[in-house]
């Protein structure tokens, strides 16, 4: 199967900042690559490269899946894909 650039950029992590009184505290990254669980599905390990070839149906999924189980971990955390996928052209070249 051919791929082609979109133009649009795929995050392979999301960033989660902790805040005190409005200052950043921690800030710690967790990748969207590794094997995971969520809603009784099972998310195999992937590389960047993988992760690139997935359809969007099958991307958005799993960005779905992994804010969830981010949001299950975590229960106080507000998750959401804000930036999971944006139009970068100079990154992603069509």
């Amino acid at each position: 199967m051919a791929y082609s650039n979109s133009g649009f950029q795929r995050a392979v992590s999301i960033t989660i900042g902790k805040y005190v009184n409005g200052i950043k505290t921690e800030e710690t990254s967790i990748s969207l690559l590794p094997a995971f669980s969520y809603g009784g599905v099972s998310y195999v390990v992937l590389t960047a490269d993988s992760l690139m070839k997935l359809s969007i149906t099958d991307y958005k999924a799993r960005v779905t899946a992994f804010l969830g189980k981010i949001s299950a971990d975590y229960a106080d955390l507000q998750v959401d894909a804000t930036g999971s996928r944006i139009y970068n052209p100079a990154a992603c070249p069509i």
